[in-house]
């Protein structure tokens, strides 16, 4: 383990033409700041491998070593929610569009925790721990902000951020329910026991389009029980990795870099 890490961190420090990756948009600080957070800034040509390839995860990490007590490679393990035709859309890559300020963002369902009683799908956005092995299932957008959602993602991982998405029976709605341990660095083997009060801060989504398929879904936010925030959720690639319904209208407005939490 520690000879890989040797080996990553003189390639880290390769100009980028040394590396064989001609030239980049990101600079060399923006890569070593990713790298000691245990993230990953990756070009979004490469996101239906990372997102959606069925791989067993890499060895841990040092942030999942020292924080989570991780030893082991977790495999991914499909969700039941690929089973469900109303929302098996949900299990390939969306993109998140509109005048949001996670306008970019890219996510897959397809590794989610899905209690088909409840018809509750269950995520930790960026990973935790006893995480799936779902570091690297949700984007965010690589700019000038990089900074900040370096230590969002982290902070986040620490107190297990989590969505749980509750769909009604005919799956045209879901609620969101917010959950975290709410201990950060204190106690970050915990799980996500506290789900966030809908008086504070409540999230839905809702079927948009003609077809009802599940591939394009209204997402609203509301804080203290007004509406903060919305956009829309759409597919653009399949679960197989093929192009979705979505790809040629909207596959633009991806960044073209996306920064992603490592295992």
């Amino acid at each position: 383990y520690i000879k890989e890490q040797r080996a990553s961190t003189r390639k880290l420090l390769q100009p980028p033409a040394a590396r064989g990756e001609g030239s980049r948009k990101t600079s060399f600080m923006d890569e070593l700041a990713a790298y000691l957070c245990c993230q990953d800034i990756k070009p979004k040509a490469d996101v239906t491998d990372i997102f959606l390839g069925a791989k067993a995860a890499d060895a841990p990490g040092l942030f999942d070593r020292i924080c989570f007590c991780e030893s082991q490679p977790k495999a991914r393990k499909l969700s039941r929610l690929l089973d469900v035709p109303q929302i098996a859309a949900l299990g390939g890559v969306m993109l998140q569009t509109g005048s949001t300020p996670t306008s970019g963002t890219m996510l897959t369902l397809k590794w989610s925790d899905f209690d088909e009683e409840t018809r509750t799908a269950t995520i930790q956005v960026f990973g935790g721990w006893g995480a799936p092995a779902n570091t690297e299932w949700w984007s965010e957008d690589y700019d000038s902000t990089c900074y900040i959602w370096n230590f969002l993602m982290n902070w986040g991982r620490l107190c297990n951020y989590s969505y749980a998405l509750s769909f009604d029976e005919e799956y045209m709605n879901a609620d969101i329910s917010i959950r975290g341990n709410l201990t950060g660095c204190c106690f970050p083997c915990l799980p996500a026991w506290l789900a966030l009060p809908t008086s504070i801060a409540r999230y839905t989504m809702h079927q948009e389009g003609e077809d009802k398929d599940g591939t394009q879904w209204l997402r609203r936010s509301y804080f203290f029980g007004q509406e903060q925030t919305s956009y829309i959720l759409k597919q653009v690639y399949e679960p197989d990795g093929s192009k979705g319904k979505y790809y040629d209208s909207d596959i633009h407005n991806a960044p073209t870099y996306m920064l992603l939490a490592r295992q």
